[in-house]
């Protein structure tokens, strides 16, 4: 059995030792202050919790989820709803490599999982290219990287979206 199960996602009880003065009960919160990421969508500073995916079998850390918030632990919703639609999908592709360089940076060493929203497929040539090219810029094992699907977003040809992410695994992206 693997993490994905949804009890394991929402359980941190097993997770890697924190500072003695953090809360076991939430997610590690990191700030992203880098403000070229910032200005690329006219969004106010925001934070990552990297939520611990734990294997409930190992009773390990197998991964962390990346899932953006507000500077207060705001909810994704709120950041998100501030960036303007022409800038979307260039966030979406921003956020990701932000949300690794802190995840290298924090010296987390299990899998990382990062959202990503299709349609940026088509939106633009270096939708996932750029979070390749993040992993390398931060050495970051590629098949350390889990990409996610989000539910948001209709997918209109799921064929195109299959072969794409098959290319995307013979790469190394899990």
């Amino acid at each position: 059995p693997s993490a994905t199960d949804a009890g394991a996602r929402s359980s941190p009880a097993f997770a890697e030792p924190r500072q003695p003065d953090m809360d076991t009960r939430s997610p590690l919160v990191v700030v992203c202050e880098d403000p070229q990421r910032v200005a690329v969508a006219c969004v106010p500073e925001f934070s990552y919790a990297f939520q611990p995916i734990v294997d409930v079998v190992s009773r390990e850390v197998y991964s962390y989820e990346a899932l953006i918030r507000g500077r207060a632990n705001e909810p994704a919703f709120h950041v998100l709803e501030r960036v303007p639609a022409h800038a979307k999908y260039q966030f979406d592709e921003d956020s990701r490599a932000a949300a690794l360089a802190l995840a290298v940076q924090l010296g987390l060493t299990c899998h990382l999982n990062l959202n990503f929203l299709p349609q940026g497929l088509y939106a633009t040539d270096t939708s996932v290219a750029s979070t390749l090219s993040a992993a390398a810029r931060h050495a970051l094992p590629i098949d350390r990287v889990i990409l996610e699907v989000t539910e948001s977003e209709f997918v209109a040809d799921y064929a195109h979206l299959g072969q794409r992410l098959n290319e995307f695994r013979s790469m190394g992206l899990m």
